[in-house]
């Protein structure tokens, strides 16, 4: 990654055996961060709750780009660095 393309990072924890997946994204867009929720999906399986530190609209916009494909899936929001709610994956950064 020494060429300067990506710039942010997607952070993916497990709720619940707070197992961390990390993938370099190059923008914040919706597809982005779908394509790469769908890569982890795959490989270690959906979730049914995705808590999330952006706005409503990004993460609505997220699960629309992913097709539906996790019919009842919960999001929970929480406010980017809060210990209370963001603990757990500031933690893994």
């Amino acid at each position: 990654m020494s060429d300067g393309l990506f710039k942010f990072m997607l952070d993916y924890q497990h709720d619940f055996t707070k197992f961390c997946v990390l993938r370099p994204m190059k923008t914040i867009t919706t597809a982005e961060a779908a394509y790469n929720l769908l890569n982890i999906f795959t490989m270690f399986g959906g979730t049914a709750v995705l808590q999330s530190d952006y706005g409503r609209e990004f993460v609505t916009k997220v699960i629309e780009e992913l097709g539906g494909m996790w019919k009842g899936l919960a999001i929970v929001h929480g406010r980017a660095r809060h210990p209370k709610t963001q603990g757990s994956v500031e933690r893994c950064n």
